[in-house]
């Protein structure tokens, strides 16, 4: 069993600092990251502009894997501003032959984290063709118009406890009570930058650095992030292999020394 990712670099300036080649000339163009009071409108409706998007990049990228999947050869928009020799980038343009019929492109999940879990709930309503949803620690702001009942797929909610707000559990809780196939677990005494890599990175350091680096920034809970990261992916693969078989030949464990709980944790009035 393998699990094929694909990571989407988002350019909707609600991300991390990005680059595009040029057309003009060999430089790139570097596309900065936008606080939201930065944009012109109200904040729902900025961020619909930016969920559009994300789910066309979705789209993109779906369309992307069927062509390698079929052995098809796709642009490399990055061979022009290559640093390597003429033989290296010649043998990556050949490289779309090795991903022919490796991919089972009936059995697709969509996951996300944060403004990444409406991305994923947007993408499952516009793309049908996504089995599975994963939303880890989601902000549900920018899908509190969309219906529950809109979403036909399976989906997975795995909260860091002190990140949710009322008005997103009790969106999360709308499709709960809609669906048998929707679950919400909270992994307790954690951060939402726990399912992170950032403590996983501030843990490399030594314990008096990682100690100030939690100090001026808290990044990271009180739990072993270790921990933190085996519990949700077992979760996650669980959850897959219940809905969609992907040959796992046993449930995976969480960890003892993490606990959690099923289900909406606040008192929905």
């Amino acid at each position: 069993m393998f699990v094929f990712i694909t990571v989407i670099e988002h350019r909707d300036e609600s991300a991390c600092a990005t680059c595009v080649p040029s057309k003009e000339n060999s430089e790139f163009n570097w596309l900065q990251y936008k606080k939201s009071s930065q944009f012109v409108g109200n904040e729902y409706d900025v961020r619909q502009v930016q969920l559009q998007i994300r789910v066309n990049e979705v789209q993109r990228t779906l369309d992307l894997l069927r062509k390698l999947n079929k052995g098809e050869q796709i642009e490399n928009i990055f061979n022009n501003y290559s640093t390597h020799s003429d033989e290296c980038l010649e043998n990556r343009n050949d490289r779309h032959i090795d991903f022919k019929n490796v991919m089972d492109t009936n059995k697709l999940i969509l996951a996300g984290h944060s403004y990444g879990g409406a991305t994923v709930i947007c993408g499952l309503k516009e793309i049908p063709e996504f089995q599975i949803g994963i939303c880890l620690d989601s902000w549900m702001f920018p899908v509190k118009e969309i219906k529950p009942e809109d979403v036909k797929q399976p989906l997975l909610f795995v909260n860091m406890e002190t990140f949710q707000s009322e008005s997103s559990l009790i969106k999360m809780n709308q499709f709960l009570q809609n669906s048998k196939t929707v679950q919400v677990w909270t992994i307790n005494n954690t951060r939402h930058t726990d399912i992170s890599d950032f403590p996983l990175l501030v843990m490399a350091f030594s314990t008096w650095v990682t100690s100030a680096i939690n100090w001026l920034i808290p990044l990271q809970s009180k739990a072993n992030p270790y921990h933190i990261h085996e519990a949700t992916v077992s979760m996650c693969l669980n959850f897959i292999q219940n809905n969609i078989n992907i040959g796992a030949s046993k449930a995976a464990q969480i960890p003892t020394e993490i606990e959690v709980t099923e289900g909406i944790q606040l008192k929905i009035k």
